[in-house]
């Protein structure tokens, strides 16, 4: 039956189990400790320090709704998998956001700078955003600078000054010997072509070949 008008503290020695479903608990099974169980199995534990979800390495996935995204967050404990947006993530950790880009990092006080990642609004191919008041996206090893794409779209590499004006696309700088290699196959060519068209003849009015066949 049911207790009603109960006052001051309920004492229970380990656990509540729901009538006729004995397996399904809730559980105080030490000092500073409750634990959820279902189907004879822990699902969720806390500790005066921690909260812990499937402690007991159970195949039991976790999921949060948002207002119109079933998976907003899901854990598939199955493959230890994580997925935002994703009902079966297929990777460590599966970021997805059709439409629109699905991972945003940065700031956005005063001078907004952020990078995003995945379908950029202006584009349906995928790809990386830069946006901030420097308006450049660095890529950096060990704290050190190694190459940056400029607000231009010009690629700097050992760099963060272009060339001269009529060819600085692509500026490659080194303090001692700088190059680049062309590798290819030891019978094909090696290729620059210079163009003014996106078709036709005009895709190769110049060129600078070399022959590995026959050097």
């Amino acid at each position: 039956s049911d207790v009603t008008g109960a006052t001051g503290d309920f004492s229970i020695a380990d656990k509540i189990i729901h009538t006729g479903d004995t397996d399904t608990a809730i559980r105080f099974p030490a000092a500073n400790n409750v634990s959820i169980e279902t189907a004879g199995v822990e699902r969720v534990e806390i500790t005066g320090t921690e909260v812990v979800f499937n402690d007991t390495g159970a195949d039991t996935d976790f999921r949060i709704e948002g207002d119109s995204d079933a998976n907003l967050f899901k854990l598939d404990a199955g493959n230890d998998r994580i997925g935002i947006g994703e009902a079966s993530p297929d990777v460590k950790l599966h970021v997805r956001n059709d439409n629109s880009a699905a991972v945003k990092i940065g700031g956005e006080g005063g001078s907004a700078y952020y990078m995003e990642i995945g379908q950029l609004s202006s584009s349906s191919s995928p790809g990386f955003n830069a946006t901030g008041s420097g308006a450049s996206m660095l890529f950096q090893m060990g704290g050190s600078e190694k190459a940056r794409i400029d607000s231009s779209g010009r690629l700097l590499i050992g760099t963060t000054t272009e060339g001269e004006s009529s060819a600085d696309n692509l500026t490659i700088a080194d303090s001692g010997n700088t190059g680049i290699t062309i590798r290819s196959g030891t019978s094909n060519y090696g290729l620059i072509y210079f163009s003014d068209a996106t078709s036709g003849t005009g895709e190769y009015d110049g060129a600078i070949e070399y022959k590995h066949s026959d050097n």
